[in-house]
């Protein structure tokens, strides 16, 4: 028997369920590739979330200094009543004494800033507009605005072009019941005041006495010029009928022994003699039957001019001019005045 006739063991059979031994060589290798494998997948994905938060960190800073996000934070100072922290959004911050809380409040009071809606920015470089909605609400109505912030490119980030605009009164012969921002309006002509978006703080310091419309300054508008218009209120309205009723049945049907009011009203045809009236009124003085308007000339009254129906008895002249005795319904015509402090302080005046 030669060397290669030698006995040798025969080859193991391996089974489908034979796994080799960790201690193969091959086993260690392919193993090894796939945990490399893995952990640079691991590498890649981390890396990968973190350029993407990166990328959102990014995103969301640039946006909180955009111009969408100064506007809104602008409008929200001042819905907040802060002027420091509106004015801090000023590319320049304009010289005006009336730009700080104490006017803002004045601002606030008579009309909140609620309801900031902050629109697209619209980017043209280093400049951007912005539209901004709100809403004003004033005692007696809410006035929804629109309006624009123009913006411009400050480092980074970007400011307000304008923070406040100027607005231009006139309310002469009124001057004198006017206030602005508590202060009273000054006499002399048309006024220019820079103040903040927002109601006009303009009041007339008599409850007896308003403002008519609703005066809303835009950011939007640069110079805004607003005629003065003022009005009785309907309280006062109120009490000045009432007391004007009074005072006619009053007179009417005062005695002539204790002497008549040469004031008292006459009927509005014929020749009457003055205070030869007497009666009643056919029905209670309404609103509709009087206008009342304030006095130009004199800032504490209220002027009054009546026209009522009467029952009763007067005297008047004649083509001859001879007093004869007339009776019936006629219509009378009353002027009077009432102060704007208390309009239930009522007296007859003589026509105007």
């Amino acid at each position: 028997m030669t060397d290669d006739d030698e006995w040798r063991p025969p080859p193991l059979a391996v089974s489908a369920g034979f796994q080799p031994t960790v201690s193969d060589p091959a086993v260690r290798v392919r193993r090894t590739r796939r945990r490399r494998r893995t952990l640079l997948l691991g590498a890649v994905l981390s890396l990968v979330v973190a350029v993407t938060l990166g990328a959102l960190a990014l995103v969301r800073y640039q946006a909180g200094k955009g111009p969408q996000a100064i506007a809104g934070r602008y409008f929200a100072a001042l819905s907040d009543g802060d002027a420091a922290r509106a004015l801090a959004y000023a590319a320049s911050p304009p010289a005006s004494a009336l730009l700080t809380s104490t006017v803002l409040a004045e601002q606030l009071k008579i009309a909140p800033l609620t309801d900031v809606e902050v629109g697209q920015a619209a980017v043209d470089g280093d400049t951007a507009t912005v539209d901004v909605r709100y809403r004003l609400a004033f005692h007696d109505g809410k006035q929804d605005v629109t309006d624009r912030a123009d913006l411009v490119k400050a480092g980074s980030s970007w400011r307000l072009a304008r923070v406040a605009s100027t607005v231009r009164l006139d309310a002469d012969p009124f001057e004198s019941r006017l206030a602005f921002a508590g202060r009273p309006l000054p006499a002399a002509g048309p006024t220019d005041f820079v103040i903040f978006p927002g109601a006009l703080p303009l009041t007339t310091g008599a409850e007896s006495v308003d403002i008519t419309g609703h005066s809303a300054v835009r950011l939007a508008d640069r110079t805004l010029e607003l005629p003065i218009h003022l009005e009785v209120s309907a309280t006062a309205r109120s009490r000045l009928v009432s007391a004007l009723g009074s005072t006619l049945t009053a007179c009417l049907s005062a005695p002539s022994a204790s002497g008549s009011n040469p004031l008292c009203p006459l009927p509005t045809s014929g020749r009457p003699v003055p205070g030869s009236m007497r009666g009643t009124l056919a029905a209670p003085l309404s609103a509709d039957q009087t206008t009342i308007k304030l006095d130009a000339s004199d800032p504490g009254h209220l002027d009054v001019d009546a026209r009522v129906s009467v029952h009763g008895d007067w005297k008047e002249w004649d083509f001859n001019n001879q007093v004869v005795d007339k009776s019936g319904t006629a219509t009378v015509r009353a002027y009077a005045q009432a102060a704007v402090t208390d309009p239930s302080k009522v007296v007859l005046a003589a026509p105007r």
